[in-house]
């Protein structure tokens, strides 16, 4: 269990990102800090780990990390969720689960949030479920053909 801001929880989601070696899922309602944004990118494109990410359809947000469009221009599946955004949580390599207070942007860094990593795994298959009757609900988003962000 981690608490922010002084455990510094974006570099631990970001380590956690980086130490993945097979798949990475994301369930968020946005994802708009630029960190974990790019090692998402750099896990899915250079380390060639599954990254599939679940997002609130209309995160009404602007700028250059701005969620869906940057994941699908870099070629990063990511869906729109179609129910409620409610649970926030990463699945890596169906073996830990990251979830808490701690949303995926740069504002949540200088706020109290919390992170908590769970191992246990019956506790990683249902949230693992959980991703997978998401994704079943949610359609694929199609972002504008630009060139990919760096």
């Amino acid at each position: 269990m981690f608490f922010g801001p002084e455990d510094k929880l974006a570099d631990r989601i970001i380590g956690a990102i980086n130490s993945a070696t097979s798949e990475i899922l994301v369930c968020q309602h946005v994802l708009t800090h630029s960190g974990i944004a790019r090692t998402l990118v750099d896990a899915f494109k250079r380390r060639k780990v599954i990254v599939v990410v679940l997002l609130d359809p209309r995160p009404n947000l602007a700028g250059k990390y701005q969620t869906p469009e940057y994941f699908a221009i870099n070629g990063v599946p990511v869906y729109a969720m179609q129910t409620g955004g409610g649970n926030a949580y990463i699945v890596i390599d169906r073996k830990v689960v990251l979830t808490g207070t701690f949303d995926f942007t740069e504002s949540a860094t200088r706020t109290d949030e919390s992170l908590l990593a769970i191992s246990e795994s019956g506790i990683v298959v249902r949230f693992y479920n959980h991703f997978v009757n998401r994704l079943r609900a949610s359609r694929r988003f199609e972002g504008p053909s630009t060139t990919a962000v760096r």
